[in-house]
């Protein structure tokens, strides 16, 4: 039963999108958290840290449509760990008793903070390539409408004439500059975790720089040189960009709202 808006099903299209809805689908979540112990599993096997037979297995059977999903929901009513179910669920069917290999060296928080840089990713892509496409939609209104004429204001009052060009680019100008964010965000966000118990790499031998880094390889991510455990300046920062993100998204919509209206109708929608 739903009971967030976000959940809803009958109007599932007014507060998300079934893109956004399927990047944090709790079983494409799951999917993450697998992918991460068969990149783990492989890298191991491949430096000879568990047997290379193991890390295969691993991977094989690292899948969330394998999983029996039954006895995972039912595990969780007696474990409220986040993770330990589903790895539960993933030993089971790894043959030859590889099983044990699963999520060797490695902490539940490397786990979920790679997995959250997963969607995270996806997510900006699909910011990124929005804001492209609404880009080039203001650059239209620039071009087109550089030399018609509307009213500016100061305080609501009516002021100077501008035009609606140059409005636009104003937009224009704020859409850049948070696509020129996203880029620069890669660089810093897009970083998974893999560092053991309390951060230290201990757990994962004298070869834990070589995982970490190959780990993170297979996932198309960077690998930190440091824990980031209890870190969140990374996400902080993320998140303050999708807020600027949606307050010029709020600001452009609030615009054409009070302009449109039937006493101004400076402004409407193509019919």
């Amino acid at each position: 039963m739903p009971a967030h808006p976000i959940d809803f099903l009958v109007q599932s299209n007014i507060y998300s999108t079934a893109e956004l809805l399927a990047v944090f689908d709790e079983k494409k979540r799951f999917d993450r958290w697998l992918q991460f112990e068969a990149a783990l599993a492989l890298s191991q096997g491949e430096l000879g840290i568990i047997p290379e037979k193991a890390g295969v297995e691993i991977s094989k059977k690292a899948r969330v449509e394998l999983l029996d999903l039954g006895n995972v929901a039912e595990m969780y009513t007696r474990n409220r760990n986040s993770l330990i179910p589903v790895l539960d669920g993933l030993r089971k069917i790894c043959a030859e008793g590889y099983g044990e290999y699963v999520h060797f060296g490695a902490t539940t928080q490397d786990v979920l903070d790679t997995s959250q840089i997963l969607e995270i990713k996806e997510t900006l892509a699909i910011f990124y390539r929005d804001l492209r496409s609404i880009e080039a939609v203001l650059i239209g209104h620039v071009r087109q409408h550089k030399h018609t004429p509307m009213i500016g204001r100061t305080h609501g009052q009516q002021a100077l004439p501008i035009t609606f060009g140059f409005k636009a680019g104003i937009w224009l100008a704020e859409v850049r500059r948070h696509i020129d964010r996203i880029k620069s965000l890669a660089e810093r966000v897009l970083v998974g975790q893999l560092s053991g118990a309390v951060g230290s790499m201990a757990a994962l031998g004298s070869e834990a720089e070589k995982v970490a880094s190959r780990t993170m390889s297979r996932l198309g991510l960077g690998s930190s040189a440091l824990p980031w455990h209890n870190s969140r300046d990374n996400i902080a920062e993320m998140g303050a960009c999708f807020a600027m993100i949606a307050t010029t998204c709020e600001k452009i919509a609030t615009e054409i709202f009070q302009l449109s209206k039937t006493e101004i109708a400076e402004v409407q929608e193509s019919s």
